[in-house]
């Protein structure tokens, strides 16, 4: 699966993983040492994450129900906890930097293909 910000006209991720199932949503990126370009995670039926025992920063994109980027956080440390963010009903998670290097913005519209 692909995330493409079709705001920028931007590839955030050609290799976008899928979290639909409690397990997956709930393991994530644990348990992972690094997160390179062009890899990412699409958690699916979600507004708040945490990086609790996450080794790596991340970059964070909250999307409403449209594809709406509703939040951005850039370079989120290890051992940290975004509270549900209104509007929003999944979550991309990226490679840090990825948010700065693409422009994205909050407003922009990500589309998942695949």
């Amino acid at each position: 699966m692909k995330a493409y910000n079709t705001t920028r006209g931007a590839c955030l991720a050609s290799d976008l993983e899928v979290a639909d199932s409690l397990w997956s949503r709930v393991v994530g990126l644990l348990g992972r040492t690094h997160l390179h370009v062009p890899k990412g995670l699409w958690i699916r039926r979600c507004n708040s994450i945490h990086t609790l025992g996450m080794l790596f920063p991340i970059d964070v994109l909250f999307l409403d129900g449209k594809g709406r980027v509703v939040k951005s956080v850039e370079n989120l440390r290890p051992f940290r906890l975004i509270l549900p963010v209104r509007l929003a009903s999944s979550v991309i998670e990226l490679p840090a930097h990825t948010i700065r290097q693409t422009q994205t913005r909050e407003g922009d519209v990500v589309e998942l293909i695949g």
